[in-house]
């Protein structure tokens, strides 16, 4: 994974980290997903770093007490 493609996946993070966190604001989210990539820099192998960055954001925004959505976002159409 190059540089860019990894930035471009750690973004979708940042989306859909604050998609489940509705309630923490956005900017919240990608310090701490910011923070999680930063402290990952000097890592030779990349491949993963994306899933990390997720993983760890996650457990630090519920540790924060932050409410995770819950249910589905779809809605069935009208009868």
């Amino acid at each position: 994974m190059d540089r860019s493609d990894e930035n471009s996946a750690v973004a979708v993070v940042v989306d859909r980290l604050s998609a489940h966190f509705p309630g923490v604001p956005r900017a919240n989210v990608e310090a701490i997903v910011t923070e999680e990539h930063q402290r990952l820099d000097g890592n030779p192998i990349r491949d993963f770093i994306p899933v990390l960055v997720e993983h760890e954001a996650r457990d630090r925004l519920r540790a924060s007490g932050a409410i995770e959505a819950t249910g589905l976002l779809y809605e069935p159409p009208a009868p």
